[in-house]
């Protein structure tokens, strides 16, 4: 955990040092952008094995320049040793695309709190705080492909788990 947490904060604050430059017309106030990450993991620790998929389709609205708020709602499907987990994820959610020289890559940082819902056999509601980011690499004018990483705070039942993750998206630019 230490280890993936140093790596997040290596990543933001490169990105932040890199922070300089003129304004993308894709992160310009008024604009919308349609995002979607596919994340797929595996896992096997003393014969046990979990699989995780999740889709997450989200949009934002830019605020301002740079600054966008929107949401975001997820599907997650876990398989483990025999029985499986699915949730789905919905809420708020802002980024921060930052500043760089160059015409084709966009970084970007954000934060949201979900509410989640969980379901194998029994249902159960809780809260998820999210910090991610990500580097959008535009292929066309209104089109990027993005990876993102992924810190997740999930508290639901009196417990409290972190996940890190990883997963690559697709980005759809409107202005």
């Amino acid at each position: 955990m230490k280890i993936a947490t140093r790596g997040m904060i290596f990543c933001l604050a490169l990105a932040l040092l890199l922070g300089i430059g003129t304004a993308s017309a894709q992160t310009d106030k008024g604009n919308i952008v349609f995002m979607g990450t596919a994340a797929f993991g595996t896992t096997s620790s003393d014969g046990n094995s979990q699989t995780d998929v999740e889709l997450s389709p989200r949009g934002y609205y830019f605020m301002m320049d740079q600054v966008a708020i929107g949401g975001r709602l997820s599907f997650r499907s876990t398989s483990y040793s025999g029985s499986s987990t699915s949730s789905v994820l919905f809420g708020p959610d802002a980024l921060y695309f930052f500043k760089l020289d160059s015409k084709e890559l966009l970084p970007f940082a954000g934060l949201g709190l979900f509410l989640s819902s969980y379901s194998n056999g029994e249902s159960t509601t809780g809260f998820t705080f999210s910090l991610h980011g990500g580097l959008s690499y535009l292929l066309r004018e209104h089109l990027s492909v993005f990876p993102e990483a992924h810190l997740d705070i999930e508290s639901r039942d009196g417990n409290t788990s972190t996940t890190f993750g990883i997963g690559v998206g697709l980005a759809g630019f409107l202005y």
